[in-house]
């Protein structure tokens, strides 16, 4: 018996994913057990509207990482062309099989226009993606509580145009909320800086070890062009952690800018039958209170008649481990989410002590 097993879009990202799909297509084509599990499986299903919205910031990096190893590779000699719009600067050619080294003054340009190449093409981005996650969550909590079924939501239906940039943002935000949008742009940039830091580092990393060991130059060019996959997985991690964390700060911001002065603000952790047993142990189904700042000591704990814990726009997991704290998100690529229920709903979910 013959069975064809066809699988298309495969990328860098997705590679073990495809391969594990198709592994479980072809036994099931042939009736009997697959043994591979998808550890992907076990992540968090997110909002259709939150993951598209995320394909803007994967692609602005999926091409800066092509971009960047294909100047590198053509400005060292390695390539004769490269079908992108930028330039690295003077050509320098190195001959890795002869084992001659740069000149320290050809390779601090190099470094220099590697940097420089990389701060002006993620310029913005992290302003971008901060400023339009939180509005897209501080939208989406106002439909939520027009009895919309998130779950159903696509980005195209978001009809209000999102802000691109914090000063727009905070325009929209109530004044004890505009501190929070500029601390989370922050915390992107940190991590737009980390990888592009990562990328130099690699790019110098393969050029030192191809010198060092005279590796042939048509491996060297193979061995830069594999290194986005892995900048692709390390940014895709950081893409849906982030993107979360700002959607449920806009969220959370909405629900306590809407709420009547003095009304307590009860949540509850909701996430897919997939999630990871952390979550479904410290935030599906908890019930929890939402408040604008944290407790004066800095904890969660609280005394409540419906709960012991508290949350708030900004509490973030980093820190804590496995730990029980109840932050979304949770750990990396962490797609639970709070949603607001009444107090009667509290009251049916933890009895009162």
């Amino acid at each position: 018996m013959q069975v064809l097993l066809k699988v298309s879009n495969v990328t860098e990202e997705n590679r073990k994913e495809k391969f594990v799909a198709g592994v479980a297509e072809l036994a099931k084509a042939l009736r009997v057990p697959s043994k591979l599990k998808d550890e992907s499986a076990q992540h968090e299903v997110p909002l259709k509207a939150v993951a598209k919205s995320e394909e803007e910031y994967l692609d602005h990096m999926r091409q800066v990482f092509r971009e960047i190893t294909m100047l590198v590779a053509k400005r060292l000699g390695l390539l004769a062309k490269s079908e992108v719009p930028f330039r690295l600067g003077t050509k320098v050619v190195i001959i890795p099989e002869t084992g001659k080294i740069l000149s320290q003054k050809n390779w601090d340009a190099f470094e220099a226009a590697i940097d420089g190449y990389l701060e002006v093409r993620v310029k913005g981005l992290a302003e971008r993606m901060a400023a339009k996650q939180v509005a897209l969550g501080r939208i989406m909590a106002r439909m939520e509580a027009d009895a919309v079924d998130l779950d159903k939501v696509e980005l195209k239906d978001i009809k209000q145009a999102l802000p691109t940039t914090t000063k727009a943002a905070q325009k929209q935000l109530p004044p004890e909320a505009r501190d929070r949008q500029v601390f989370s742009e922050r915390r992107v940039a940190q991590y737009v800086k980390g990888v592009s830091e990562k990328v130099r580092n690699d790019i110098l990393h393969v050029i030192n070890d191809g010198v060092a060991n005279r590796t042939p130059r048509g491996k060297m060019v193979q061995q830069l062009l594999e290194l986005d996959g892995h900048w692709n997985r390390d940014w895709r991690r950081i893409v849906e952690t982030e993107s979360q964390d700002l959607w449920q700060d806009g969220a959370l911001i909405e629900e306590l800018t809407q709420a009547t002065p003095g009304e307590p603000i009860y949540m509850v952790g909701y996430g897919s039958p997939g999630a990871c047993p952390v979550c479904k142990q410290q935030i599906i189904n908890k019930v929890v209170r939402l408040f604008p700042v944290p407790p004066p000591d800095g904890g969660e704990r609280i005394r409540d008649t419906y709960t012991d814990t508290a949350i708030w726009p900004g509490k973030s997991s980093v820190g804590h481990g496995r730990e029980v704290w109840a932050a979304i998100s949770r750990h990396p690529h962490c797609r639970c989410r709070w949603v607001r229920i009444s107090m009667s709903e509290a009251h049916k979910r933890i009895q009162p002590a």
